[in-house]
């Protein structure tokens, strides 16, 4: 064509080197508007019948939704007409200087254009890796940044062997110069990699995870698990920002098992004034027997209590000689079978700690400790729970003829306080 082009112009009296000139001018500028037109035609017509089709495609998986949003059918656009300059530069310029460097150029174009579409494809699988339930397990975002520093970096190496006009592997041999240079550039982002591999591997954490680290005043959910940070959603709608590596080398609590399991504990103490501790005496007795969680127990062991007496000790004196039933005792009875009865605790003791118990007294009193696990794990409703069930303990305890211990307050002291005199008060006009 080139040639047909010049022998055309010379019939016309140009010279030869004036019509190869013309010629491959008037060829370059006819390529340029076909190039042109069929980036047009791709980036219309085509491309609306590609978002066409993506819309009213019903996948299961979505992925050429998500290859959409990706912008990869707009990258594969823009690399298709530089594809074809590439390709059709040695069918003007062939055998001359200005071939190999227009090569050059659109060839490192290429590169840059062909690592964004690998960057969209590498987005579209983390996007729908993201979509399935195993990546609340294992998630993969380290692994993805380190995919894409590994592309980001063979990129560079392609473009400068270009610029240098060197092979890449020489470059690549002559980075053992500067290792150590990029250990210590890149020392947290290999130290955040290692600790993702570990993370992951021991399952120690995922997306979606409750943790707390008070070291760095986390106490939410984990947002985002990247390659040198862990982001975590603070319950007061925070962000904290945990290095990866922190992770590994320090101490977290994960509470994801407590809220797989279906059970959260609820252990908290009230503390009874021990000065106000007795033997029940049968005006008690008769009083705690109108209580019908009481009831059945108190027959049986009042039974019990007296034929044991009868055994042991048969001319006594003393109440101290026998056994005898404590008002803390009979409390600690009522608050059990009154948990044995709520609907949102657990009752199986065989998998689930249940117990009511008495810690070492000290200056506090008597802590009595209600020990149990809630079936229901969310906060708000494990928080509600907790405030009735011991709202109730509270209310109860006076009718035991108990006290709960606390310090002595301004109230307290307030009736050893001399009345005021008012005799001597002179009246306002």
């Amino acid at each position: 064509m080139i040639k047909w082009l010049q022998n055309y112009f010379i019939s016309w009296g140009q010279t030869e080197i004036q019509a190869d000139i013309i010629a491959r001018a008037l060829f370059c500028l006819v390529m340029l508007l076909a190039v042109w037109m069929v980036y047009l035609v791709l980036k219309g017509p085509v491309l609306r019948l590609l978002e066409r089709f993506v819309v009213e495609t019903t996948t299961k998986i979505k992925w050429d939704d998500v290859l959409m949003q990706m912008h990869f059918f707009h990258r594969i656009i823009r690399f298709l007409p530089v594809l074809l300059l590439y390709l059709g530069i040695p069918l003007v310029f062939r055998d001359t200087q200005f071939e190999t460097t227009a090569r050059s150029i659109l060839a490192m174009l290429l590169v840059i254009l062909g690592m964004f579409i690998v960057d969209s494809l590498i987005n579209t699988g983390k996007t729908i890796y993201a979509t399935r339930e195993i990546s609340k397990k294992i998630p993969i975002g380290p692994f993805v940044q380190v995919l894409k520093i590994f592309l980001y970096f063979i990129t560079l190496i392609l473009l400068v062997s270009m610029l240098v006009n060197k092979s890449p592997l020489f470059l690549i041999s002559g980075l053992g110069a500067i290792a150590a240079v990029l250990l210590l550039v890149f020392k947290d982002t290999l130290m955040g990699f290692v600790a993702g591999i570990q993370l992951i591997a021991n399952r120690m954490i995922g997306k979606g995870d409750w943790i707390s680290m008070p070291s760095y005043g986390a106490y939410g959910d984990v947002k985002e698990i990247t390659l040198a940070t862990v982001k975590v959603e603070n319950w007061d709608k925070t962000i904290t920002t945990i290095p990866t590596y922190a992770l590994v080398s320090e101490s977290f609590k994960n509470w994801k098992n407590m809220s797989h399991s279906g059970g959260r504990r609820i252990k908290r103490s009230i503390h009874i004034d021990m000065s106000c501790i007795k033997f029940c005496d049968n005006e008690m007795l008769e009083r705690f027997s109108g209580i019908h969680r009481l009831k059945n127990f108190l027959n049986s062991r009042i039974r019990d209590i007296e034929e044991h007496n009868r055994t042991i000790i048969k001319n006594h004196s003393s109440v101290v000689d026998l056994r005898n039933l404590t008002n803390i005792g009979v409390l600690r009875y009522y608050i059990l079978h009154y948990l044995k009865e709520h609907p949102k605790i657990h009752k199986d003791s065989d998998k689930w700690t249940f117990m009511v118990r008495q810690l070492a007294p000290g200056e506090n009193g008597l802590p009595l400790e209600v020990y149990v696990f809630s079936n229901d794990v969310r906060w708000e409703k494990y928080e509600e729970l907790m405030s009735d069930i011991f709202d109730h303990i509270l209310a109860v305890i006076p009718l035991f003829d108990l006290r709960v211990f606390q310090n002595p307050t301004g109230s307290d002291f307030r009736h050893w306080l001399p009345a005021p005199d008012t005799s001597s008060t002179v009246p306002m006009p």
